[in-house]
This record gives C-alpha cells, structure tokens and sequence, in this order.
C-alpha cells in the first residue's frame, strides 16, 4: 500500500483564489488557483507535472507521427492516472473533474491519486506564520511571544518552554506550557526558547469546508489537528533594575479595589519611534544611556508598572500601535482586562503610528460603546466651511487664519468609552482619555480641543441615555465622566485655560493665554529650513521673533528630533526644555485692550463652559509628572465628577531621592518613560447621596492635604495652614501655582494680597483699580506721597507701562526678570490708577525671577502694585512670620518659606535718560547689573 502523503489547500472566505501545495516527482509544487475554475485545470497540470520525461528516442518518434508518419505509440510514456475521490478512500467515488469548480471539490480528507502516489487532502491546516518575543526577558516580569496563526485556534495549540545554560543543552522547562511564561530567579543567565505547535479543534475530519474549516472552533467530539511547530529564542535573562521604579507605590496597590472603590491610572508611556531616534538618545534623552531607552527594554519595565498598579481603568498615552496590538493588549488580556486603541490622526502617508490606549478590568465594566474623535473634523477646514463647532469659534477663527490653519494639522485625537458596571456597587462610566497637542505658543488650541471632546462625551452620554437599549446596559443610571490623559498643559506659569475650563467649568473670553495664540501660525519657517526635514513634513509651527535666537534654533532641533514634526504634538519632547520658559511670545496683558499700546495682532477670546463640575484628584497639588533635564512640569491629570465619585487615596509619586536625586531624570535604567504613571484610588458615592454632592463652586476650589504633591517630593511650600483654600482674611496657603487662580481673584475684587518675589515678601493690588492702590497704601501704613513700583509678568509688558525706546537692544531681556527695578518714564496712556504716584514721571517696573508671582500676573491680566510686606520704615520680611501684624489686612498671604536673597531688597536702577543710569538703591542684583549696564551696553554711570 502506497504511503499516504499530504496536498496541503490553503483557501481563506474572502480571497478569490486558493493555493494547492503538494511533492509531485520529488518537487514540491505550489499552484495558486482560482476557486470559480473547474478542477480539471489544476488536476491536467498536475497530470503533466508527474507525467514521466520524454527520452530523445521517444521524442523522435512522436515528431515522426506528428510529421504524417507511423509513430511508435508504445514507445510513449502513458500520462499518470489523476483524479480525486470523493472521500477517503479509493472505494469512493472519482469526483467529475468537468463539473465542479475548485472550491467544490477540495474538501478536507478527500483522497487525491496521481498514478501510484496517494494524497490527503488537508484543507486549511493550522499555520504558524510568525512567532516572535519582542521584549527583554526579566527574572519577574511576563514574557508573551507575538503569534500570528492561519487556520488555528490559540487555545488548541501546543506550547513548549525551553531553557540553556551557558554551553549548555536545551532543556524544557517544568510547568512551562502556555503562551506566557515568567521567568524565575533559576532562569537567571539563562536563554529561552518557546516552541508552538499550531492546532485547530475541527469538527468534521470529512467533506469539510473551506469556510466551516476557516472559522472552526470544534466541539466536545471535535478532532485536534496539528500544524507543523515553529520557534522563537531571546536571552539571557536577567533580573530587573532594582529598586524597581514602581516598588514603594506596588506596595500600596498589592490588592485590587472592589466596588465601590475604583482605581484609576493614567500613563503617558513614551512611543517607541520617539525613543528610538538617534536624535533622541543625543540630544533629548542625552541623560539616558542609549540601551535604556530601546523598546525591547523599556516595554517590560512599563508592564511590569502597570500590572503592580492593578488598576481598575488604565488610560494609556504615546502607545505604538505594534506595541499595543503585539505587547499590551494580549498581555493585558490575559490578565483580565480589555483593551481599546486609536491611533493619532495624522496626515495620509506619514509612518508615526501611536495614539492612546484604554484599557478596563473586565469583571468590574463591560463595553456599551466607543468612539474615537478627531479634533481636526469639528473645526472648519477653511473660511466658510461648515463644522460642529465652527460658529462657536467663529470670532476666533476669522480674526485669527493661521489658528484655521493649525487647528487642521493637528493630531489630537480623543477616545471616549461608555462603561457600564458588572458587579453590584460600581455605577456607569465615561472615560475620555487624551493626549493633547503641544507647543508653548499654543494653549488656546489644547483650551479648545478639552471644550470640545468634553461636549463630544456629553453628548454621547445624552444619546445613550436616550437609546432604550443602551440604557438599559447602563442599568438606567448616567454615566460620570472620567478624564484621563496628558493635557500638555502645565501650572509653571499660571493656571492655563484647560486646566481653568476643567477645574471651573467655564473660561472667560479675555482670559489669559487665549493671547498666547495671537502669533502662533503653522508654515514652513527659520526652524524647519534650517535644520531640515528628515521625514519629508514640508510644515512646522512657526512664531517669528517670539523667542531668542538659540532657543529658536534649540526648538528647530526639536522638530527635526521626531519622525512627523509638530503634527503629532511630539515637538513637546524638547520644546518644553528649549523654549516654554524663555520668553513668552505675547504677555496677556499687552493684549488685554486694542488701543492700549498694542502693536501685536488682536486676537478674540471666546467664553466657553462645559456642562460638567469636575475635580482634579490631585487638587493640582502634584510637583511634576514629567521630569526631563531642563523642564519639569504637572501633565499629566485624572478628573473626575464629584457628583457620582469621591477620593479615596492616592498613590504617591516617587519623591526626587526615589527617582536619584535632583538630576534623577527620566526616562532612566529604572523609569521607562519620560512621564510617570499617575495613579489614584476614587470610590463612588451611593446613588442617594449623589443629589447631595459638592457644587462646581465648591470643587472648583481645591482644598490642600496630604495629596501626591507631599509625598512625591516637591518642595517645602512653607509654613502656613495647608489645609485652608478658602479666601478670607489672614489665611496663608502654599505660594504653589494651583493658588495662583485664588490670588488673582483676590486682586479681581481690589484686596491685597502677600506674596513672595525673588528678593522679599511684597504686598501685591491691582495697579489700575484707585481703590485697591488705596489699600495697599492703607495696608503698607505708607503716605501716599511715596511712590510704588508695579510688577508684571513678561518683558512685552515693560513697554506697556513706560518708554523703553531709548535703551539698548538686548538690556531688558539681560535685566529681567531679575532682582532689579527699572525706572523708565511713564507712558500717559498707561493702564495705571491715577493714585499711584500722581505727579512722579517716573515709573518703577519690575519682572521678578519668581514663577508664582508672575503667574499671578499673567491670570490677573493686569500690572500689580508692588511694595515690601512690611508696615512703613519697619525691617523687611524674608519669612511671613515677620509680617504677622498685617496678615488681617490681606485676603490671602501666600507662602513659599524663607527668602535666601537677604534683605536688601531689588536693585533700583534710574534708566530715565538715554545713555546713561544712575543706582538708586543698590540691592542684591547690583555687582551684575553694573557689569551689564557699563561693559556690555556701555551706559554711563551717573553719581
């Protein structure tokens, strides 16, 4: 009996052909056939392929018939039987070859016959076409080999585990025998090897279908075929960086929350293809050794994060759309959670591939619904186009062409998920998770992106309750939203309007960063010539003269550091470093009125308000959650509805000596990304007690404690009552930049407030408003004849309030901001109270080098008058303590500990005449200032 062999038929539902691969003659033969053809055709060719050679002899003789003569017919070899039987055997009968088609006749298990060899037919066999580990084995951490099968079910293959010693033999591994495997502390050294055999439960070994077999998951009497077994090795292992960067917060997450407590994270993981660059590991991660930063790497370490977090939501930012479909999600899978991923919306043909990633623990929610939202779809692409929200921006956008443009070539994407609960004690959620657009001249578009997706999630709420059937999933309860993501929107200058929208629920038409806008444009400019476009990006964001020339020339690098340039936001990997705190583009208050000395272009605001009250969980306590060598900042952010959730802890950010010191950047041996993870427990307020939950008025004030900020290591934020938020007189608060809004409010209402600068304490009113100047006199203990200086936030403000024509090109950005105050002549239609210093030309002007107080500036949207924290002709302060007697004439004193810049306060410099300068008082800046004025402006010094 002749040996059974294989013809091994390939045939998926959706294509139009099928492949027949067979050894016929010793060859092996791989006929690509359409299903509609009728099986003669592959069986003549087979009949031919296996036909014996013709020798010179009979070819001779076969010529001679052809050419009229008697051929020798005996002389010719005989073509093979071929023919296929109906089944099994050759007892079956031999299918009609000129009537059915190809798809007909090739059935599993039918018996194919050419001349004395016999075959079976193997309809769809199951198939290993790839098996791969892409990810560093770790003593500890999961490893998954990605797998892609044909024709086979994951759960009816067969898995192996080998190890190997140095010099040593392969040798399995007990108990290893699924596709994930952790490494033990033995295996330590130690190369790995995964085997899997493909299989595929079929139901029927006989007369299958193509399409039965393609989608057969078999039965309890279903037969396991196998498929020929593949291989995959990575190695050696070796044992995680200790101490792991997660350890001192795993600790705290050792047990996963149950109902109606819920756990939360959300993780900018730094995309692989951002990483990876050798722009990258030169210049913006030149910290990080280059090993550190490659992907097989750092993916375990940001697993290994993850799973010690055991979080109930998990939204993910900057994930490599391989990395999820390969990495995360069948990881995450098998530990129980779904995964949803949306990739950024960039422009057809560019290779970034990364977006965000949702993921949830299956026993506690399940999916009513989801939905990706491009941010570019909701705004006209040019005038008179018509958008969902084009007529909101309408004012914005015709003032404004460039922000058209912009809005256009951004990527910003949102994912928005409807979640309803599966166990008793959790109510239905909403999760919207982002990661928002970056440059620093551009806060008004991440303030109009959060206001849209916001009313993207209300409204896919507002559908779902009002869908019987998906109302009925959610249990007849409405989901609370739950925002998740890097806002790109940090606190190191004052509250930016995102973070004001969110926090307040609304943000005002002239509120202070929509002017940042006013020259940022997107075109080919100085940045992307100069330094090129690797990736082909014709366009980067451009802002002429809005920055020095080497931070301008930094930020070039920037763009070209990335693989698609600013479209994808990522510009933010340097920029933040190279240009945010430079110099602004545009002082707020140089915008607040057209007339008002202006000469840069008027920009509309637009009021805006959510229809949601939403607290931040960190109380925009958190120090930073990015931490790179040259910027640290709070970006990343969890809000949540107070309405329908509460706080139950958090889980602290490492603290500075926990990530290596001051100069501990990230990413690193031990952080895999540039960003941590941030993580909080909330828990959900009973159903009845959800009507009696805190108003937007009382969660938009956010109320100190222990919070993340504390334990993450920031800085001391003085001595004063922690706890207080409320305005009211003599209350001190931290000097920290989510005060900064409760501090312009206080001058909004003409109140004085108590403030740090970079030299002293100052007690700081609103400089345009009589009736505040009169209280800080009043407050001050000071006549009125004795004049006050007024601080503002940026150096286009100096021009505003006096004449700055006369000086030196480059002498202010030299000074300020700085422990100096420059007396220029005061401009007459300078926004200024008549009462402060009526009669005094002069004005005194100061930009101190401290973030809060400018911060304050920049939200008051107005000059401050500035004057020491001390009753008149008494010692200055350095501590608020030494100001205790004024504290019930302040609305609020804010504090930042003990000033180390002494007590001589600013240097006070006379720069009145053109040419010259005279010292007024010499304060702790005068040795620098000196050295400027004379050697490098070479001013006359004036006795």
């Amino acid at each position: 009996m002749a040996t059974l062999q294989k013809a091994v038929v390939r045939s998926l539902p959706e294509e139009p052909n099928m492949t027949i691969t067979l050894v016929v003659g010793g060859k092996q033969r791989n006929m690509d056939r359409p299903k509609d053809e009728l099986l003669e055709k592959p069986l003549t060719r087979l009949q031919k392929s296996a036909a014996p050679p013709i020798d010179r002899q009979q070819r001779r003789a076969a010529q001679k018939g052809k050419d009229g003569g008697a051929a020798d017919a005996a002389a010719l070899p005989q073509p093979p039987f071929v023919g296929l039987h109906a089944g099994p055997s050759v007892e079956t009968p031999v299918l009609d070859a000129g009537s059915l088609t190809n798809e007909q006749a090739w059935r599993q298990g039918r018996l194919l016959r050419i001349g004395d060899a016999q075959y079976r037919v193997e309809l769809n066999p199951p198939l290993l076409d790839r098996l791969e580990l892409h990810a560093r084995p770790f003593v500890g951490i999961p490893l998954m080999p990605v797998v892609q099968l044909h024709f086979a079910d994951e759960a009816a293959c067969q898995w192996r585990w080998y190890r190997q010693r140095a010099g040593g033999e392969w040798e399995p591994i007990v108990g290893a025998a699924s596709r994930r495997f952790t490494p033990r502390p033995e295996d330590e050294g130690c190369r790995l090897r995964v085997e899997c055999t493909p299989g595929r439960l079929a139901a029927s070994p006989v007369d299958a279908s193509p399409s039965a077999l393609a989608g057969s998951s078999g039965g309890a009497d279903a037969e396991l075929a196998l498929g020929t077994p593949g291989a995959a090795e990575c190695g050696p292992v070796a044992v995680p960086p200790s101490p792991a960067a997660a350890a001192p917060r795993h600790a705290l997450t050792q047990q996963p929350t149950v109902p109606p407590e819920l756990r939360v994270l959300t993780y900018n993981i730094l995309a692989d293809q951002y990483a990876a660059t050798e722009t990258a590991k030169n210049v913006i991660f030149a910290h990080c050794p280059p090993q550190y930063l490659d992907p097989d790497y750092r993916r375990p370490l940001v697993l290994s994060e993850l799973l010690g977090f055991k979080a109930d939501i998990m939204c993910l930012q900057e994930v490599d759309e391989k990395a999820f479909s390969a990495y995360l999600e069948p990881q995450l899978e098998a530990e129980g959670y779904r995964g949803l991923y949306t990739n950024k919306a960039g422009k057809a043909g560019f290779s970034v591939r990364e977006g965000s990633a949702t993921f949830f623990r299956a026993s506690r929610f399940s999916l009513v619904a989801h939905r990706g939202v491009t941010l570019k779809h909701l705004f006209p692409a040019k005038p008179g186009d018509a958008a969902k929200y084009g007529d909101v921006f309408d004012a914005m956008l015709r003032s404004s062409p460039h922000l058209q443009v912009a809005l256009q070539r951004v990527a910003t994407i949102a994912q928005i998920s409807l979640l309803a609960p599966v166990q008793p004690g959790d109510r239905p959620l909403c999760v919207l998770n982002t990661h928002l657009f970056f440059h620093y001249m551009a806060p008004h578009i991440r303030t109009m992106h959060v206001w849209a997706m916001v009313q993207e999630a209300h409204e896919m709420i507002e559908a779902a309750m009002a869908d019987p059937g998906m109302a009925a999933q959610l249990g007849g309860q409405r989901p609370s939203l739950l925002f998740c993501g890097d806002l790109n929107s940090d606190l190191n200058d004052g509250i930016p309007g995102a973070i004001e929208l969110l926090s307040t629920g609304s943000v005002h038409a002239d509120f202070w960063d929509w002017w940042y806008g006013a020259e940022f444009k997107w075109e080919k400019g100085a940045d992307a010539e100069q330094d090129g476009e690797a990736d082909g990006q014709e366009e980067a964001p451009a802002a002429a003269g809005s920055a020095p020339a080497a931070a301008q020339q930094q930020a070039g690098a920037a763009v070209a550091a990335t693989s698609s340039g600013d479209e994808y936001g990522e510009v933010s990997k340097q920029l933040h470093s190279a240009v945010e705190h430079v110099q602004p583009p545009g002082s707020p208050a140089a915008h607040s009125s057209p007339g008002a000395g202006n000469q840069q272009q008027f920009v509309a605001g637009v009021d805006l308000q959510i229809p949601f009250s939403l607290r931040s969980a960190d109380d925009l306590r958190t120090p930073f959650t990015n931490y790179v060598k040259g910027y640290q900042g709070l970006l990343d952010y969890i809000w949540y509805e107070p309405s329908a959730l509460e706080m139950a802890r958090d889980v602290p950010l490492p603290t500075l000596a926990e990530m290596g010191g001051p100069e501990g950047y990230l990413p690193s041996q031990r952080f895999p990304s540039d960003h941590l993870p941030v993580v909080f427990d909330l828990r959900f307020r009973a159903a009845d007690a959800a009507g009696s939950s805190s108003s937007r008025g009382a969660s938009s004030a956010p109320t100190a404690g222990s919070g993340a900020a504390a334990a993450a290591g920031g800085e001391d934020q003085g001595s004063g009552d922690a706890g207080a938020a409320a305005a009211g007189a003599g209350n001190v608060l931290p000097a920290a930049m989510y005060n900064a809004g409760l501090a312009a409010e206080a001058l909004g209402r003409e109140e004085v407030v108590a403030v740090p600068t970079d030299t002293l304490y100052g007690l700081a009113a609103c400089a345009n408003s009589s009736a505040a100047v009169a209280h800080i006199y009043a407050t001050k203990q000071r006549g009125d004849h004795k004049p006050l200086a007024i601080c503002v936030a940026d150096l286009q403000d100096v021009g505003r309030y006096g004449d700055t024509q006369h000086l030196p090109k480059g002498l202010l950005e030299d000074l300020l901001p700085g422990p100096v105050t420059l007396l220029l002549r005061r401009l007459p239609d300078a926004l200024l109270a008549p009462e402060l210093n009526p009669g005094v030309d002069a004005i005194g002007i100061r930009i101190p080098d401290a973030p809060f107080i400018r911060a304050v500036c920049r939200q008051h949207r107005s000059a401050l008058a500035l004057t020491s924290a001390n009753v008149s002709g008494g010692l200055s302060s350095v501590e608020v303590a030494e100001f205790q007697e004024l504290w019930p004439a302040c609305s609020l004193v804010f504090d930042a500990g003990r000033l180390d810049a002494g007590r001589s306060g600013s240097t006070v410099i006379d720069l009145t005449t053109p040419g010259e300068f005279v010292i007024r008082r010499r304060g702790s800046g005068f040795a620098r200032t000196m050295q400027l004025l004379q050697e490098k402006h070479g001013l006359k010094h004036v006795l």
